[in-house]
C-alpha cells in the first residue's frame, strides 16, 4: 500500500503533535483519536514499506504494535504522573518536536 505525500504527512504529524504538546492543548477525545489514527496510518505505512525481505511480516507487525503501545503508555504516564512543576519541560519538548517537524517539512 502506498500513500500519496506520505513523508509530508509524517513531517506534518511531528509538527502538529509538537504544537499541541507545546500549547498544552486539550482536544475532545474523539478528535484526538481520529488525529492519532490518521497520523499513525502514515507512520505505519512507511514502516510497513521498510519490511526487510527476510523478516516475518507477522513478527514485524507484532514488534511495531508492542513498541507503539509502549511509547503511547510512556507518554500517558509522563503527563499523568509527572509533577505539575515539570509541565514547562514537557512544553519545551513539544516545541522542540514542532521545530523538528517544521524542519522536516522545509527539507
Amino acid at each position: 500500500i502506498e500513500m500519496p505525500l506520505m513523508e509530508t504527512a509524517i513531517a506534518g504529524s511531528v509538527l502538529a503533535f509538537g504544537v499541541l504538546v507545546a500549547v498544552a492543548a486539550r482536544l475532545p477525545a474523539a478528535f484526538a483519536l481520529t488525529l492519532t489514527a490518521v497520523f499513525g496510518l502514515s507512520h505505519g505505512i512507511a514502516h510497513g514499506l521498510e519490511l526487510p525481505a527476510l523478516a516475518s511480516p507477522a513478527s514485524y507487525a507484532i514488534g511495531f504494535i508492542v513498541a507503539t503501545t509502549a511509547l503511547h503508555a510512556s507518554g500517558y504516564a509522563l503527563v499523568r504522573f509527572v509533577p505539575q512543576a515539570a509541565a514547562p519541560l514537557i512544553r519545551i519538548a513539544g516545541a522542540a518536536s514542532a521545530l523538528t517537524g517544521a524542519w522536516l517539512l522545509a527539507s
